[in-house]
């Protein structure tokens, strides 16, 4: 089921139904790759385009373009490595590039003194929490997390709770600082 669920192809629309992101009601999503045969995620509402690469074993995202105001956003955070084999409490952990989550001054001090001392640093977690039966599954949950700091400081964390059926993402949940955001896919 997760092979199924991040197996993006060209040409698919994913559409959500949006519950406490400012005023938006459904947010769509199309799957496209360029010349350069990069394939990405496309948002209707912002233009913001989430590159990601797959294989056999794993999804994940490459790069982001765009806004960081949109939902295509946090999905790109919490779906930013998924390991397509469910396997119970499996925790993977990585590292975000800098340059996709902090604001340009803090990068540009970061640079300037990263020869002598790491000042900032992005988490991300991912722990595989539940399927509901593994050899015919319906429902599979996955929870994510980012962690920004700056030295010993925790600057944000982000929580997602991805939610996968047989169609795929079914839904998407997040917290960021407390305000909580529902994403629920329309099928269509």
């Amino acid at each position: 089921m997760l092979v199924q669920a991040f197996r993006f192809t060209p040409g698919e629309v994913l559409h959500f139904n949006v519950e406490g992101f400012r005023n938006i009601q459904d947010v769509k999503w199309e799957v496209r790759v360029n010349p350069y045969n990069e394939t990405y995620i496309e948002c209707n509402r912002s233009g913001a385009i989430a590159y990601f690469d797959q294989d056999e074993n794993q999804f994940h995202f490459t790069y982001f373009e765009g806004t960081r105001n949109c939902l295509l956003y946090y999905f790109f955070l919490g779906a930013y490595k998924v390991q397509e084999g469910f396997y119970q409490d499996l925790e993977l952990e990585d590292h975000y590039p800098l340059s996709l989550v902090f604001p340009k001054p803090i990068l540009w001090f970061h640079d300037f003194i990263s020869p002598f001392v790491r000042f900032a640093s992005s988490d991300y977690r991912m722990k595989y929490v539940n399927i509901d039966d593994y050899m015919s599954p319906s429902e599979i949950r996955l929870e994510s997390s980012l962690k920004n700091r700056l030295g010993k400081k925790e600057l944000n964390k982000m929580d997602f709770d991805i939610m996968i059926n047989r169609s795929g993402i079914a839904h998407l949940s997040i917290n960021d600082h407390g305000q909580q955001i529902q994403m629920k896919r329309c099928e269509e």
